[in-house]
C-alpha cells in the first residue's frame, strides 16, 4: 500500500513537471492562433500568384509585395491617418458603450420608458447607416463630430440590447434575496442587476467596438480630408490599388487590436469568461 501511495505521488509530481504544463496550456492557445495565420498565409500566396499569373490585372488588385511596398515608403502618411480614424472610433465607441448602458437601465428600471422609447430605438435600426452620415453633416457640420456621431450611432444598438437582456437575466433567487435584504432599487440594481449583466454588457462592447470602426469609415465617406475611409475613397478614385489595401490593412489591424482589447479587459473584470471561451 505504501508503495502504492508513493507511486500515486510521484505520479502527480511527474504531471505537474513544467512540459507538462506547456503541453496542457500552452500548446492548445498556440494552435488557435496558428491555425488562421497558415490559412492568411495560404490566401496571401495565391493572391501573389494570381497577379504575378496574370489572372488578376495590377490595376485592379494590387500584389502583397506591392502593398508591402507602399506600406513602407508611406509609413508615416498612413500612421497619421490611421491616428485620425483612431480617435474617432475611441470617442464614438465611449459614447456609445455609455448611452447604451445608462439607457438599458433607465428602460429596464422605467416600464414606460420601455413601453415608449426601445420599440422606437429598435425601429430606427432599419435606417441604413450610410443614409444617417449626410444627415448629421446638416446638422453637425464639418469636422470630427458627424463622423463620430455616425459611428457612435451605428454602434450603440448592440450595448443597449445585450445590456437589456443582462438585466431581466436576473435570477430569482437573486431578487428573493434582495428582498430578504430589504434592499432598495439602486441597492438591487448596483449589487445585483449590473454584476449578473456584465457578460452580456461585454458581449455587446466587443460587437460594438468593432461597428464603431465601421461607422467612423462610413462618416469618412460623407465628409473627411483624412482618415483611412478618406484613403479608401482616394485610392479608388485615383485607381490606386496598394492606397486602397493599404488603408484596408491599416483598418483590419485596427479592428482586430481594438477587439482583442476589448476581449483581454473582459478577462480581466470577469476571470471565468476566458475558460468558458476556452471550451467552447
Amino acid at each position: 500500500m505504501t508503495s502504492g501511495m508513493a507511486a500515486g505521488t510521484q505520479t502527480r509530481h511527474t504531471d505537474r513537471q513544467p512540459g507538462s504544463v506547456l503541453r496542457v496550456f500552452l500548446v492548445p492557445q498556440a494552435l488557435t492562433v496558428v491555425k488562421p495565420l497558415v490559412v492568411l498565409a495560404m490566401g496571401i500566396g495565391l493572391w501573389q500568384i494570381a497577379v504575378d499569373l496574370g489572372w488578376v490585372p495590377r490595376t485592379t488588385l494590387a500584389s502583397p509585395i506591392n502593398v508591402a511596398g507602399f506600406v513602407q515608403a508611406n509609413a508615416a502618411m498612413l500612421l497619421q491617418h490611421t491616428g485620425t480614424t483612431l480617435m474617432e472610433v475611441l470617442l464614438a465607441f465611449t459614447i456609445a458603450l455609455t448611452a447604451g448602458v445608462v439607457i438599458a437601465i433607465l428602460v429596464s428600471e422605467f416600464k414606460v420608458l420601455e413601453e415608449s422609447v426601445l420599440p422606437l430605438l429598435v425601429v430606427s435600426q432599419v435606417i441604413p447607416s450610410i443614409a444617417i452620415a449626410p444627415l448629421l453633416v446638416l446638422l453637425l457640420g464639418f469636422g470630427m463630430a458627424p463622423k463620430v456621431a455616425t459611428a457612435a450611432i451605428i454602434a450603440f444598438f448592440p450595448v443597449l440590447i445585450n445590456t437589456v437582456a443582462g438585466l431581466r437575466m436576473l435570477p430569482r433567487e437573486t431578487r428573493e434575496l434582495g428582498g430578504v435584504l430589504n434592499a432598495s432599487r439602486w441597492q438591487m440594481l448596483r449589487m445585483f442587476s449590473l454584476p449578473n449583466a456584465l457578460p452580456y454588457i461585454f458581449a455587446g462592447a466587443r460587437v460594438s467596438i468593432t461597428l464603431s470602426v465601421i461607422g467612423a469609415v462610413v462618416g469618412e465617406f460623407v465628409t473627411a480630408q483624412s482618415g483611412l475611409g478618406f484613403l479608401v475613397l482616394q485610392g479608388s478614385a485615383t485607381l490606386n490599388p496598394p492606397l486602397l489595401f493599404s488603408a484596408l490593412f491599416f483598418l483590419a489591424i485596427m479592428g482586430i487590436g481594438l477587439f482583442t482589447i476589448v476581449r483581454i479587459v473582459e478577462w480581466a473584470v470577469l476571470p471565468w469568461a476566458r475558460q468558458v471561451s476556452g471550451r467552447a
